[in-house]
């Protein structure tokens, strides 16, 4: 039941863990100059009912893989501008 509690009325000093964790996640993710961390996808589609993938197309030109992950170190990366202290 805490757990519920935590996703619909964290903390503060739970948003902050949790926010730490997920920029975390993210630095560890950006490593791989990936198409999911960077600044140059644009969202154009969800796939519809349990699936969690989305569509995303690279503004620059070049193939947008954040489902499969295969694209790295990609020569036009930019890294996603995230503010972690938004609500």
């Amino acid at each position: 039941m805490n757990k519920l509690r935590r996703m619909i009325i964290p903390t503060p000093e739970e948003k902050a863990e949790d926010n730490a964790n997920m920029k975390r996640v993210f630095e560890e993710a950006a490593k791989d100059r990936g198409c999911s961390t960077c600044g140059n996808k644009k969202h154009v589609a969800d796939y519809p009912g349990f699936v969690t993938a989305e569509e995303n197309e690279c503004t620059v030109g070049l193939e947008c893989d954040t489902v499969l992950f295969r694209v790295k170190n990609c020569p036009k990366y930019v890294k996603m501008e995230i503010d972690w202290d938004a609500d």
